[in-house]
């Protein structure tokens, strides 16, 4: 993978591992290289899995259904079609269909397609035809990096092995086109944009009602639940730092012929940065799913009566503080900046826009928990 335009030279490797992180089936990965053709230095590459059916990327059955959504719909017309309801440009890169012993038609592919979209435009069950947790890990990955190109779109794969009935989505690939780029065409001016309306195309309808569907949005939430409970951004960041200590020869190399803008550091810090506010601009402007703050308790990390004397829950969505005397509770956002405060007074109080997953408030950290 040549990364051309990318300053960092580790977009799709972040993104890669954000999605091995919540456990993104077959997800590739990415080792950095320096390449060589015949003695000549060619610049810091990066060694990754190829998309496909094969035993190193998808291992399923040589006959398993993978589509790509892709405008350039440069497959042959025998392996390709514009979906019914939404246009979108499906390309069957698997199974071939001319190949004898073949089990599906691409009239069968369109169909069964057809269903699915017809099921969601007309907002009726989708789970009987895709697996909607592998959606929310594939969003997760795209929304993470803003990757404009989903409203075209382009580079989405999605696979359903032989004998099954879900589509699966991935493995996730090209990035390199988000986090700002062609959004603004230039990375990392902001990061509190929309992933899904930034600009037109033929995925920005799909992918729009893809996400107001009821168990995309549990789905979605739960998971954005787990990756912040389980501490995710700075994991990933600890990865980023690991990674670009094991890279940075490579890039002095690639920066001193060429290959690499000299600013490289500078853009690696503002990488950085930029994944820490975008996890939070994501996390906070989250879609809460219909009914489930019905049964949510919070949990102090540390047990006893460090709370002193403060006990926190959530009902009916409202953040519930119970004191036994007046005081101030600061409230931290996951990245350790102050969200905020509140007066409490004592006995029972009750505020709105209850936060969601991990606060931290006057020092404890409370796991607030929908019922999974």
């Amino acid at each position: 993978m040549a990364n051309a335009q990318d300053v960092t030279e580790m977009m799709n490797a972040v993104v890669f591992k954000a999605g091995r992180m919540l456990s993104a089936p077959y997800q590739p990965h990415s080792i950095p290289l320096e390449l060589y053709v015949n003695g000549v230095y060619m610049g810091c590459y990066a060694l990754t899995e190829h998309i496909g059916i094969h035993n190193n990327c998808v291992d399923e059955d040589d006959f398993t259904l993978m589509i790509e959504l892709d405008d350039y719909w440069d497959e042959p017309q025998t392996q390709k079609f514009k979906s019914p309801h939404y246009n979108l440009p499906v390309n069957v890169k698997n199974p071939d269909f001319s190949e004898a012993g073949c089990p599906i038609t691409l009239a069968e592919v369109k169909e069964d397609w057809g269903e699915f979209e017809k099921a969601l435009k007309l907002h009726k069950d989708i789970t009987q035809y895709v697996n909607v947790d592998t959606f929310a890990i594939f969003m997760f990955m795209n929304d993470l990096s803003g990757n404009a190109e989903l409203n075209h779109p382009k580079s989405t794969f999605l696979y359903k092995p032989t004998g099954t009935d879900k589509y699966i989505w991935g493995p996730g690939w090209g990035f390199d086109w988000g986090f700002g780029y062609q959004a603004y065409g230039a990375y990392f001016l902001s990061y509190s944009f929309e992933t899904i309306g930034v600009m037109s195309g033929e995925g920005k309808t799909f992918f729009a009602d893809m996400m107001k569907n009821e168990d995309v949005i549990e789905a979605y939430y739960k998971l954005w639940l787990r990756f912040v409970e389980n501490d995710g951004v700075n994991e990933l960041i600890n990865w980023m730092d690991d990674y670009y200590a094991y890279a940075e020869p490579s890039y002095a190399h690639s920066a001193e012929v060429g290959w690499l803008n000299t600013s490289y550091a500078t853009y690696f810090e503002t990488f950085k940065t930029w994944i820490r506010n975008r996890v939070r601009y994501l996390y906070e402007n989250l879609t809460v799913p219909t009914g489930i703050y019905d049964d949510i308790t919070a949990e102090w990390d540390d047990k006893g009566d460090s709370n002193n004397g403060i006990i926190v829950s959530v009902k009916n969505g409202m953040l519930s503080v119970e004191s036994t005397e007046n005081t101030t509770l600061k409230i931290y956002r996951v990245d350790g900046s102050v969200a905020g405060e509140i007066e409490v007074g004592e006995g029972s109080n009750l505020y709105p826009l209850a936060p969601r997953g991990v606060i931290f408030v006057n020092g404890q950290k409370i796991y607030l928990k929908p019922v999974r």
